[in-house]
């Protein structure tokens, strides 16, 4: 998805819903959204792990992101695959409803002035790099390569 602009040059932001947290992947980076692709599920690996993806003769890990941030699975099923910076380094998330489109955000990187309430758990809380408030909840700006950083120890504490 590239970042479009509405008719008159408002801004539009993408992001989607865990909980009461709204994410909004890192605008700078490609992303394509994928309905029911197919995955490969890896055995011995962590609940939060869907499985992988091949898109574009690359192999992507999916992650349950509710899983991972709430140790619960999703109750709906994910019908959605969104896939960050596809390639290499890409990264999907796997997801019930398709994200939403935000308009005009004021971001604050001063992330210190976010109520600690309002804060995700680890993994995802060290990648937080700016947040607003919109439609009710906050919304977290994240940085891919600090989270997938910070999901390795978790992969590598794993013992099935």
């Amino acid at each position: 998805m590239e970042k479009p602009s509405l008719s008159g040059g408002a801004s539009v932001r993408y992001g989607f819903t865990v909980d009461s947290w709204g994410l909004l992947y890192p605008a700078e980076l490609a992303a394509e959204l994928l309905r029911r692709p197919e995955t490969c599920a890896v055995p011995f690996t962590p609940g939060w792990l869907d499985g992988v993806l091949q898109w574009q003769g690359h192999v992507i890990p999916v992650i349950d992101p509710v899983m991972l941030l709430k140790q619960e699975r999703q109750p709906a099923p994910k019908a959605y695959v969104l896939l960050i910076d596809p390639g290499a380094d890409g990264i999907a998330l796997s997801l019930t409803e398709p994200p939403c489109a935000l308009a005009d955000l004021a971001l604050n990187e001063n992330i210190g002035e976010l109520p600690e309430s309002e804060w995700p758990p680890e993994p995802l809380r060290g990648a937080i790099r700016a947040f607003t408030r919109a439609a009710g909840r906050p919304w977290l700006e994240f940085d891919k390569t600090v989270f997938c950083s910070a999901l390795i120890p978790l992969f590598a504490a794993y013992h099935g």
